[in-house]
């Protein structure tokens, strides 16, 4: 008896599928920018100072081969607390897209300079 194998990418397909014909909600990867994508070096006011993250291509060729759009969510406390701009925040996540290249693809990124306080 011969045994057929799915991989893990052709279950994601059939999984899209099912949701496209049932108009339920397309899965993403939500990944945060700093201390995931990029390393983490408190308040990044200075492009040069984004850094990729060790392993991120990986991460993100591997969405990428099965169609997981990628969104990038982060909270810019320093925005908050004034020690840097919007402006500065966009030159460093600019950088960050820069150093990420044509490689890989993000679908969107959402960002925050608020106070946001974890449980």
């Amino acid at each position: 008896m011969e045994r057929n194998v799915t991989s893990n990418y052709d279950s994601f397909e059939r999984s899209q599928l099912f949701l496209a014909k049932q108009n339920l909600p397309t899965p993403a990867l939500f990944l945060d920018r700093d201390g995931v994508l990029i390393e983490d070096t408190n308040y990044i006011a200075n492009p040069a100072d984004a850094v990729l993250s060790k392993g991120v291509f990986e991460i993100l060729k591997a969405a990428k081969r099965i169609n997981l759009p990628v969104v990038i969510v982060t909270n810019q406390f320093g925005i908050f607390r004034k020690l840097y701009s919007w402006e500065d925040y966009v030159l460093a996540t600019n950088r960050m897209l820069n150093l990420l290249g044509d490689r890989v693809s993000i679908a969107a990124i959402y960002a925050s300079g608020a106070l946001c306080i974890w449980p």
